[in-house]
């Protein structure tokens, strides 16, 4: 009888040994699986933070954009309602065979000051480089 209780525990050892062994190898191959999965989330994290650097650069530059846009727009509008306020230009009235000025133009048009000055301004505001802006 003490045989068989050997022979018994020397099968369940034998047993427990292999289903042991089989237990070690799905570890090992579940460590490998787990390292990977962690490097392309870590990857995936990096793409992540990197498109949300992006987005927040490009939500920077439309807001830019955007407020220079505004800018334009509100001195365009100031632009028109200055001109809205000088009274209309009407050509001046000539004589009948009046003589030619020198330079051999005649002086039938000319601009009221106040048109040349908001002229002027807006012409500086959409090139404020310009030298004949920039000489004032």
């Amino acid at each position: 009888m003490l045989k068989y209780l050997l022979a018994g525990a020397l099968a369940l050892v034998l047993l427990l040994g292999w289903k042991t062994n089989s237990l070690l190898d799905q570890v090992s191959t579940l460590e490998a699986s787990l390292k990977s999965e962690q490097s392309l989330v870590e990857q995936k994290q990096k793409s992540l933070d990197d498109k949300i650097e992006s987005c927040a650069a490009d939500l920077q530059a439309l807001s830019d954009a955007h407020a220079v846009e505004k800018r334009n727009s509100e001195a365009s509008q100031a632009t028109l309602d200055k001109l809205s306020t000088v009274p209309p230009v009407t050509p001046k009235e000539t004589k009948k065979n009046v003589p030619k000025e020198a330079t051999g133009t005649p002086t039938v048009f000319s601009l009221n000051p106040e048109y040349v000055r908001v002229l002027n301004e807006s012409y500086c505001h959409g090139r404020p480089t310009d030298p004949y802006c920039t000489a004032k």
